[in-house]
């Protein structure tokens, strides 16, 4: 929580990652997960957000490649919550080659004037 990246809610946004090199990550495996915080203030009870996973490696020829995407509807509000993600092999293939131009984008969409929102701990696995 100290070193969480914050946002408010304010419609679709695009966080991206730096390149990260890819023989420096570690337990590299299919899953992908990071903690959500969704703060109390959210607009509209039936529809609380959505989150978007996408990976980039130039020099692997990967341009904003969708991963896939997670509901935050009816996910705790006031509290951090993993969100998890399945890596295809392909993607795998090229974290487990040599890449000094890997990064992730994640977007969210939520509503306007909701929030906070909170990222933290990104790792492979649980």
């Amino acid at each position: 929580g100290n070193a969480s990246l914050q946002i408010t809610g304010n419609g679709w946004q695009q966080i991206k990652s730096h390149d990260l090199n890819t023989g420096d990550l570690q337990n590299v495996n299919s899953k992908l997960t990071f903690d959500l915080f969704l703060g109390e203030t959210q607009n509209n009870p039936w529809w609380t957000g959505q989150v978007q996973l996408f990976v980039n490696c130039p020099s692997a020829n990967i341009h904003n490649h969708y991963i896939g995407s997670v509901e935050l509807t009816g996910l705790p509000l006031d509290q951090f919550s993993p969100v998890s993600f399945t890596l295809p092999q392909s993607v795998l293939n090229v974290l487990n080659e040599s890449h000094s131009d890997f990064s992730f984008s994640i977007s969210i969409n939520t509503n306007t004037g909701s929030g906070a929102y909170y990222f933290d701990n990104m790792r492979f696995g649980n």
